[in-house]
Protein backbone atom coordinates (compact mmCIF):
# COMPACT_ATOMS: atom_id res chain seq x y z
CA UNK A 1 0.00 0.00 0.00
CA UNK A 2 3.09 2.42 0.62
CA UNK A 3 4.45 2.42 -2.63
CA UNK A 4 1.31 2.20 -4.34
CA UNK A 5 0.62 5.59 -2.68
CA UNK A 6 3.94 7.04 -3.46
CA UNK A 7 4.07 5.62 -7.59
CA UNK A 8 0.36 7.65 -7.30
CA UNK A 9 2.13 10.74 -5.88
CA UNK A 10 4.84 10.69 -8.03
CA UNK A 11 2.66 10.02 -11.18
CA UNK A 12 0.71 13.30 -9.93
CA UNK A 13 3.41 15.53 -9.79
CA UNK A 14 5.05 14.15 -13.23
CA UNK A 15 1.32 14.94 -14.24
CA UNK A 16 1.07 18.58 -12.35
CA UNK A 17 4.65 19.22 -14.25
CA UNK A 18 4.27 17.81 -17.76
CA UNK A 19 6.69 16.01 -17.54
CA UNK A 20 6.26 13.64 -20.27
CA UNK A 21 7.92 11.12 -23.07
CA UNK A 22 11.72 9.59 -22.61
CA UNK A 23 12.14 12.23 -19.52
CA UNK A 24 8.92 10.45 -17.63
CA UNK A 25 10.71 7.06 -16.34
CA UNK A 26 13.69 8.96 -14.53
CA UNK A 27 11.63 11.68 -13.28
CA UNK A 28 9.32 9.07 -11.81
CA UNK A 29 12.05 7.12 -10.12
CA UNK A 30 14.08 9.91 -8.56
CA UNK A 31 10.48 10.98 -7.46
CA UNK A 32 9.86 7.74 -6.05
CA UNK A 33 12.97 7.69 -4.30
CA UNK A 34 12.46 10.89 -3.02
CA UNK A 35 9.17 9.71 -1.64
CA UNK A 36 10.18 6.39 0.14
CA UNK A 37 13.37 8.10 1.58
CA UNK A 38 15.48 6.18 -0.55
CA UNK A 39 14.41 2.67 -0.24
CA UNK A 40 13.05 2.64 -3.85
CA UNK A 41 16.40 3.60 -5.08
CA UNK A 42 18.03 0.53 -3.01
CA UNK A 43 15.45 -2.06 -4.16
CA UNK A 44 15.77 -0.82 -7.87
CA UNK A 45 19.84 -1.24 -7.68
CA UNK A 46 19.15 -4.80 -5.91
CA UNK A 47 16.76 -5.22 -8.70
CA UNK A 48 19.47 -4.40 -11.19
CA UNK A 49 22.10 -6.57 -9.73
CA UNK A 50 19.75 -9.97 -9.45
CA UNK A 51 19.35 -9.28 -13.53
CA UNK A 52 22.87 -8.58 -14.24
CA UNK A 53 23.79 -11.88 -12.34
CA UNK A 54 20.85 -13.67 -14.27
CA UNK A 55 22.04 -12.41 -17.59
CA UNK A 56 25.13 -13.66 -17.18
CA UNK A 57 23.84 -17.54 -15.94
CA UNK A 58 22.20 -17.48 -19.45
CA UNK A 59 25.07 -16.21 -21.60
CA UNK A 60 27.27 -19.16 -19.89
CA UNK A 61 24.39 -21.68 -20.70
CA UNK A 62 24.01 -20.40 -23.75
CA UNK A 63 28.28 -20.08 -24.25
CA UNK A 64 27.88 -23.93 -24.00
CA UNK A 65 26.00 -24.96 -26.60
CA UNK A 66 26.88 -26.12 -29.76
CA UNK A 67 26.50 -23.87 -33.01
Amino acid sequence: DEVERAVRRAEGRAEREGVRGKALTPFLLSALAEETGGASLETNLALLEANAALAAEVAVELSDRPP
